[in-house]
């Protein structure tokens, strides 16, 4: 038979007894609990928790600790408990345990508690650190939801605000365009969000793939000031923009910079008081290499009431979100505070001039032509269908639809080479979809499939989706919605002008 300590020793954990009475004092530790304690005998693990079950637990858990085990007592016949606390190792460092125990009357006078101790530190610990990450992952999310929220409501006024406008000046065709215009630039920058999340669900928070195009920056400052301007209009605040005399014709991501500058502008609309004044300067400065110049967007709240008792809590988050999206782009964002004449923000991008002048770019506008160039439109919906075949057909080219990859193939297949000049192809369809149906074309007997333009139309504007499209063997992607120009311009790239 083994003796009492035989056993006790040779226990997984550390096991120890003490007193029901007597303030908990301990009788009898194995080796296992006494080396929690960093000690190397019972003596010294005596010394170190004072002599006592009291002393042996961390004083910030004892109250608790000891409720709960006399309240689990009370509540089971077998007098069992189980409690987790923190104890203090001899050279203070601490140590999380987990205590199984169990009240043993074998007599009124010499009851007392048999406890079993584990080591939990780094189970505590790892436990600690996933609650931590919920916790900032969930703070992360509000805050994700509430930048979502902040970026979609400036757009979607302007959208919503001159739609109403262009239903009340339908008769003037001049203003009903400029609303529409109006409209359309709050799309693009609505659209440029939507790739934005879809990058960020797909690639991370650090990858960005910027959409150059040409842009006149005096244009892009204004229409992102235009989706502004009730909130300036509501305070009576008087906005002047100063563009000087310097080329502002550029090659930029205008719709992400626009982000960045309404973060700027709803700033400055937010805190300026009513009657204030905002300045907005566009400025060419230093020039770089390869026809780049670094190009300035200062906004200055010259109000000086602007400047007292404000909390930098809101500049700073507007100031955060805006310099993200410029960082991306290449560029910065800047705030400097002089007393009694405001906030002071500048975005630094630099931008490359265009090549010649501005009205000589190659034309992405609808322009109708006499050439019989047909084109062969893949679309399922309906109403897409409908609205791509109106800017093709207004432009002069003539329009075969059909609603599903397999029925094109069919269709060029059974048509004479050099029948169709293009194909616009719809990726999502229900019988074969996009990239199937641009291999099956490509796989025909026939010479024309080999030159024969192919352009994606999509809804789905990642990375992925394009390489895909490239893969497939289509020549170009086109984002829905679909811009009319920017479609016409990218037939007019692949059809030679006869």
């Amino acid at each position: 038979m083994h003796s009492f300590d035989d056993l006790t020793e040779r226990m997984p954990g550390g096991f120890f007894v003490y007193s029901a009475k007597e303030e908990g004092k301990i009788l009898y530790a194995n080796a296992a609990a006494i080396a929690m304690f960093g000690c190397a005998s019972f003596e010294e693990f005596l010394k170190q928790v004072n002599g006592s079950f009291h002393a042996l637990v961390h004083p910030d858990d004892r109250e608790a600790v000891e409720g709960s085990i006399q309240r689990q007592i009370a509540a089971n016949e077998a007098k069992r408990f189980h409690v987790v606390y923190r104890i203090r190792q001899k050279d203070e460092q601490i140590r999380w345990v987990e205590n199984y125990g169990q009240l043993v009357c074998t007599d009124p006078d010499t009851s007392s508690y048999y406890g079993f101790l584990f080591d939990i530190t780094a189970k505590k610990l790892a436990e600690d650190a996933a609650l931590l990450c919920e916790k900032r992952l969930n703070e992360a999310k509000n805050t994700l939801i509430g930048n979502l929220a902040h970026d979609l409501q400036t757009p979607l006024n302007a959208i919503l605000g001159y739609t109403e406008q262009a239903r009340r000046d339908l008769k003037d065709s001049t203003a009903l365009k400029e609303h529409l215009e109006k409209v359309a630039s709050a799309g693009k920058v609505l659209m440029a969000f939507s790739n934005d999340l879809l990058e960020l669900s797909e690639y991370g928070a650090d990858v960005v793939h910027p959409q150059m195009e040409t842009n006149d920056l005096v244009t892009v400052v204004g229409d992102t000031l235009d989706m502004l301007r009730p909130q300036f209009a509501a305070k009576a605040i008087e906005v002047t923009v100063n563009h000087g005399d310097g080329d502002t014709h550029v090659i930029m991501d205008a719709p992400r910079f626009q982000r960045a500058l309404m973060h700027i502008l709803f700033n400055a609309a937010k805190l300026t008081p009513g009657a204030g004044k905002v300045a907005i300067a566009i400025r060419q400065t230093s020039p770089l290499d390869s026809g780049f110049f670094n190009f300035e967007i200062v906004v200055t709240d010259t109000a000086d009431r602007a400047a007292k008792a404000l909390s930098r809590k809101p500049i700073d988050i507007d100031l955060t979100r805006s310099k993200r999206i410029m960082e991306m782009l290449g560029g910065n964002a800047t705030v400097t505070r002089e007393n009694g004449k405001g906030f002071t923000f500048t975005l630094t991008l630099p931008l490359k001039l265009v090549d010649g002048t501005f009205d000589t770019l190659p034309s992405a506008k609808l322009r109708k032509t006499s050439d019989k160039r047909r084109v062969l439109l893949v679309e399922d919906i309906e109403l897409s269908r409908m609205m791509v075949e109106s800017v093709l057909s207004e432009s002069g080219f003539e329009v075969e639809s059909v609603s599903d990859g397999c029925v094109a193939v069919e269709t060029v297949a059974h048509k004479p080479e050099g029948y169709y000049s293009a194909i616009l192809m719809d990726i999502q369809m229900p019988v074969m979809n996009g990239y199937e149906a641009t291999r099956a074309i490509r796989a025909l007997d026939r010479k024309d499939v080999f030159s024969l333009p192919i352009i994606a139309l999509s809804s789905n504007a990642r990375m992925d989706d394009k390489v895909q499209s490239f893969e497939s063997g289509m020549n170009e992607h086109v984002a829905k919605p679909i811009d009319a120009e920017g479609l016409i311009a990218t037939l007019n790239k692949y059809l030679p002008q006869k």
